[in-house]
C-alpha cells in the first residue's frame, strides 16, 4: 500500500511520535488503511544525485520486503533517512535499518 498524496504524509508528521535513531528520524502512527505503510525520504543533503537517492530508496524498499518488522504492519512510518546512514554499503544500510526499527518500541493502535 502507498502512500496517496501529502495529507497522509503531514498527518504523519505533525502527529507522529518521532524517534531518532541511526538511520534518520523515524516518525510513527496508527496505520488508518488495513495493512501499514513505510515512506522512505533521502534528501538532497543526503545525497546530491537522484540516480544515488533512489539507490538508497531502492535498497530500504528490498529490505522492507524481505525482512519487514511485525509491528509495520500496524503503523504508518515516515523514515528521514541521515547523511550519514546514506554513505553507507547496501548489507550495511539494511543491518542498520533492521537494528533501528528493533530499538523502536511497539506503537499501541
Amino acid at each position: 500500500m502507498r502512500f496517496r498524496g501529502r495529507k497522509d504524509v503531514k498527518r504523519l508528521l505533525r502527529y507522529g511520535r518521532k524517534h531518532i535513531t541511526g538511520l534518520g528520524r523515524i516518525f510513527i502512527v496508527p496505520a488508518t488503511a488495513a495493512r501499514g505503510r513505510v515512506l522512505f525520504v533521502v534528501p538532497n543533503a543526503a545525497a546530491k544525485k537522484s540516480t544515488d537517492r533512489n539507490k538508497i530508496k531502492r535498497r530500504l524498499d528490498e529490505w522492507m520486503r524481505a525482512d519487514r518488522p511485525a509491528f509495520l504492519s500496524r503503523v504508518d512510518a515516515v523514515v528521514l533517512v541521515s547523511k550519514e546512514a546514506a554513505g553507507l554499503p547496501g548489507k550495511t544500510l539494511m543491518d542498520l535499518a533492521k537494528n533501528s526499527f528493533a530499538q523502536i518500541k511497539v506503537v499501541k493502535p
